[in-house]
């Protein structure tokens, strides 16, 4: 399993399941907090979620009874 759902994680046998997080968005909101840090914001610390998604793929299976 993986954290990120490169195009490869599919294309393998057995197929790799992956948590698929939003990378791109997860660098922008870092660059805001950082930005606005940088600006004089002296408030508390914040936390953000994004969503995620689990793709369930051949790579996961029940282990043997």
């Amino acid at each position: 399993m993986t954290f990120h759902d490169a195009d490869w994680t599919s294309a393998v046998s057995p197929a790799v399941s992956v948590i698929a997080q939003p990378a791109y968005e997860v660098g922008g909101t870092a660059m805001e907090l950082l930005a606005s840090r940088l600006a004089g914001f002296t408030g508390p610390a914040r936390s953000i979620e994004l969503p995620m998604r689990f793709l369930d793929r051949d790579s996961i299976a029940i282990p043997p009874a």
